[in-house]
C-alpha cells in the first residue's frame, strides 16, 4: 500500500510552468542560459553592448522559447560589436526573438541576424518579428537578416530594414545550405545598396535530422522594398530576387548558375556561361548533377 501511495503521489507532482524572466544589460547574458523550452526573456529598455548569442536553445512548437523587447515605448538596443554580428543564431530550434532594436554602428563586416556555419549550424523554427534594424550598412557585403546554413520552417514578420548593404540573404551562394519552408511577411526593407531581399538558389538538398524531404513552400507576401538612388559598387541589383529551385527530385536537372560556381547539369557536356564570359569547357565533373565545373569566383551579393 505504502509503494501504491508513493506512485499515486509521485504522479500527481504538478509539471514545472514556463518561466518569464526579466533581463537587462548587466544580467542578460546569464539569464539567456537559463532558457528552456516555454520560458520567456524580457529584455528591458536600454543598451545591450554584448550582442545576442542565441545558442543552444531549443522549445518545442507548443512551447517556443521567447525572447523579447518592450512592445511600445523606449526600446532594448542591442548594439553591434566588432567581433560579431549583432544577433547570432546557433543549433537552436523553436526560438521567436521580437520587438528589439538592432544598432551595428556601421561596423565593417557585422550582420543583424546571422545563422551561419553551414552544415555544423542546424537552426530550424525561429522566428524574426518587429525587429528594427539600423547601421548594417557599411558595405554592400553587410546584411540585415542572414542565413548561411541549412535552415527551415523560419517567419520573419514585420521588421523595419533601413539602409542596410543588403536586406535579407537567405541561403548561402553555393546553393549548398538552402531556405526552406519559411514565411517572410509585412516587412520594410527600405534604402539597401544591394538587393532588398535575395533567396539563393538550391541544388540537392542536404540529409540532416528534421530536415523536410519532400516539397515545401515559402511565401513571401505584403513586404514593401524601397530602393534609393545610392550607388551599389559591387554591381547593380534589384529589390527583389528569388533564385532557382530545384526542378525536380533533389537537386536541379538543368544548369543552375549563380555568380559564385558554376554549375554543371544532368548529362551536359558544358557548364553555363555567365555573364562577363567564363569559358565553357567539358570536363569529367560535368557529367554529375551537382559538381563544380572547376572553377569559381566569389560572390556579390
Amino acid at each position: 500500500m505504502k509503494t501504491l501511495v508513493t506512485i499515486i503521489s509521485l504522479l500527481a507532482l504538478p509539471q514545472a510552468d514556463a518561466a518569464t524572466l526579466n533581463g537587462t544589460p548587466s544580467n542578460y547574458t546569464a539569464q539567456l542560459g537559463k532558457l528552456k523550452a516555454g520560458d520567456t526573456l524580457k529584455l528591458a529598455a536600454g543598451a545591450y553592448k554584448s550582442g545576442l548569442n542565441v545558442s543552444k536553445l531549443n522549445g518545442t512548437a507548443a512551447k517556443p522559447i521567447v525572447i523579447s523587447g518592450p512592445a511600445s515605448g523606449s526600446p532594448a538596443v542591442i548594439e553591434g560589436r566588432s567581433c560579431c554580428n549583432t544577433v547570432e543564431i546557433t543549433n537552436s530550434s523553436h526560438v521567436v526573438i521580437k520587438d528589439l532594436k538592432l544598432d551595428g554602428k556601421n561596423l565593417a563586416g557585422v550582420f543583424g541576424v546571422s545563422a551561419k556555419g553551414g552544415s555544423a549550424n542546424l537552426t530550424h523554427h525561429i522566428t524574426i518579428e518587429g525587429l528594427t534594424i539600423v547601421n548594417h550598412g557599411a558595405s554592400q557585403q553587410t546584411v540585415g537578416i542572414s542565413t548561411k546554413s541549412q535552415t527551415w520552417g523560419w517567419v520573419i514578420r514585420r521588421n523595419t530594414i533601413i539602409a542596410a548593404g543588403t536586406g535579407l540573404y537567405l541561403g548561402n551562394s553555393n546553393g549548398a545550405d538552402p531556405f526552406i519552408a519559411g514565411l517572410i511577411e509585412h516587412n520594410l526593407v527600405q534604402n539597401t545598396v544591394g538587393y532588398g531581399m535575395q533567396i539563393k538558389h538550391q541544388y540537392d538538398r542536404p540529409s540532416r535530422p528534421g530536415l523536410p524531404t519532400g516539397a515545401q513552400k515559402t511565401i513571401i507576401r505584403h513586404n514593401v522594398f524601397i530602393k534609393d538612388d545610392r550607388k551599389s559598387p559591387d554591381g547593380d541589383r534589384p529589390n527583389l530576387l528569388v533564385d532557382g529551385f530545384p526542378s525536380s527530385g533533389g537537386g536541379p536537372a538543368t544548369c543552375t548558375r549563380s555568380t559564385a560556381t558554376c554549375w554543371c547539369t544532368t548529362r551536359a557536356s558544358r557548364c553555363c556561361r555567365p555573364p562577363g564570359g567564363w569559358r565553357s569547357t567539358t570536363t569529367s565533373s560535368s557529367t554529375s548533377p551537382g559538381r563544380r565545373c572547376g572553377w569559381a569566383t566569389t560572390s556579390s551579393r
